[in-house]
């Protein structure tokens, strides 16, 4: 469980150091091997630069990442990102089986209460 919880923090860490934000759409060379390239243009013309992780990309037009921290960076994510995508099919699995249990456990009508008030945010005493 304790394996778990880390993986579910280090997911939900990944994905908010990774968040999408849309390029910034200024004319600024980047410097690709020997042709300056525009960073608008970056991963257009550039085959491997599209199959980039998208924060990775981001990363290397925000902190002139060289490339083999360009490299090295999109293998991280890459690799953690399918990490999260185990935990979080995981989590789904959980919840599922949590649900049948308690849809067990239920009648009919205390089911339908539930799903009604499910969405509901419960209030919390202040401290």
């Amino acid at each position: 469980m304790k394996l778990l919880q880390t993986f579910v923090v280090a997911g939900l860490l990944t994905g908010t150091a990774c968040q999408q934000i849309p390029p910034k759409t200024e004319n600024v060379s980047v410097e690709t091997g020997s042709l300056p390239v525009t960073a608008a243009r970056a991963g257009m013309d550039n085959p491997a630069a599209s199959q980039l992780d998208p924060g990775v990309r981001r990363l290397k037009e925000q902190l002139s990442l060289t490339e083999q921290q360009t490299q090295e960076l999109d293998k991280i994510l890459k690799e953690f990102r399918a990490k999260q995508k185990e935990v979080t099919t995981k989590l789904r699995d959980i919840a599922k089986i949590r649900q049948e249990r308690m849809n067990a456990v239920l009648t009919k009508e205390q089911r339908e209460i539930y799903e009604q008030n499910r969405g509901e945010v419960p209030e919390h005493p202040e401290p």
